[in-house]
């Protein structure tokens, strides 16, 4: 709906994976394989593995699964979510803001 009333407009989800689209003068960008796979982009050189077989896709860095990981590896503190990383760092956890922020960059750079 925030886009309902534009020609054109572009969405990025943040999920347990990273989906985006876009829309010129009403018809949807594509892709070669009539998809835009805009998590797949490589933002990191040689960067986190992503379950697409790539390195440093956004999706390895800034979706839901990727900061639980990132909180996980750096903390050793296993099977939190990423609403509870998200928690943490509002309750002053530093390392969890850090997960965040790092999080945020890799979206500015895809963006």
């Amino acid at each position: 709906r925030a886009a309902s009333r534009r020609n054109s407009a572009a969405l990025l989800t943040l999920g347990t994976g990273v989906g985006c689209g876009i829309a010129v003068f009403g018809k949807v960008v594509t892709g070669t394989t009539s998809t835009m796979e805009g998590g797949h982009m490589i933002i990191v050189q040689n960067g986190r593995q992503c379950a697409c077989g790539g390195r440093g896709c956004l999706e390895a860095h800034a979706s839901a699964t990727a900061i639980a990981s990132d909180y996980q590896e750096r903390t050793g503190k296993m099977h939190l979510t990423c609403a509870q990383v998200f928690t943490r760092a509002a309750n002053g956890d530093t390392t969890a803001q850090s997960v965040i922020d790092d999080a945020a960059q890799a979206v500015a750079i895809g963006c």
